[in-house]
């Protein structure tokens, strides 16, 4: 917004010495607002290499509103089983993420920084509560690209997801796009989630995947896997929440 006011306080400049804006070219009108959104199936919701919804199918979807000078705003949604499946009797069925930050390009670099907050409506029961926070997380993130690669850092601003002492945990990750031609496209990722005072708790997560754009969709399968403890990340139900996968997903973007 700052870079928005500077813009309108030159032009107000300009308009009171027409002597000199008269022989200078029109200055270029701003890029208008844009809204987008999204919509994905995937086989299962994997966040940082953990399954969110237990070897189950999730629906996802949300939308990006750009605003002029590089700042953006938006919203993302996703079915999730992990909080019931962890047996204390607490339920929520959906994961809703807020999200606004700034980010601008110069030349092949590029720029990102901005605030996350994930949120999980429903009902947390008195064990959940003897064992873990309230799930819902604010992170605050930064990142840079250059090409096809970006490096990025998310700090979390409260407890992590729950865990108890959590807070200021940090994750790592690098992420690479790369262009095959014809439509095709390979995907590269590698992270590391720390866990303050929760060292059973970290681990690093690694995915490679190809994507298909088919004009009106883009299809994509991948392969995951994590460094992840079983004795911490099994669900009540004792699958492996951070075992090896292969995800399958199709994203509709209008």
């Amino acid at each position: 917004m700052r870079l928005s006011l500077i813009a309108a306080t030159l032009l107000s400049v300009l308009s009171i010495a027409p002597a000199f804006a008269e022989d200078a070219p029109a200055a270029p009108a701003p890029e208008p607002a844009a809204l987008t959104g999204n919509m994905t199936l995937t086989s299962e919701y994997l966040y940082r290499g953990i399954a969110q919804s237990n070897n189950r199918p999730a629906i996802q979807g949300g939308f990006d509103y750009a605003l002029p000078a590089g700042f953006y705003i938006g919203n993302w949604n996703s079915s999730i089983t992990w909080i019931g499946d962890t047996g204390t009797g607490a339920s929520a069925g959906i994961e809703m993420d807020l999200y606004g930050g700034y980010r601008q390009s110069f030349g092949d670099f590029s720029i990102d920084v901005g605030t996350l907050y994930y949120y999980y409506p429903g009902n947390y029961t008195a064990a959940w509560k003897d064992s873990f926070d309230n799930p819902s997380t604010l992170e605050v993130y930064s990142s840079v690209g250059y090409k096809w690669i970006s490096l990025k850092y998310s700090r979390a601003m409260q407890n992590l997801f729950g865990n108890n002492g959590s807070k200021g945990s940090g994750y790592y990750e690098a992420n690479g796009t790369f262009d095959l031609g014809g439509g095709f496209g390979l995907t590269a990722h590698a992270g590391h989630q720390q866990v303050k005072k929760n060292y059973n708790a970290a681990y690093s997560d690694y995915k490679i995947g190809v994507t298909k754009d088919l004009g009106y969709a883009v299809v994509g399968l991948a392969y995951s896997t994590t460094t992840a403890h079983k004795e911490f990340y099994n669900n009540s139900v004792n699958k492996n929440l951070g075992g090896d996968r292969v995800v399958l997903n199709v994203t509709k973007t209008f």
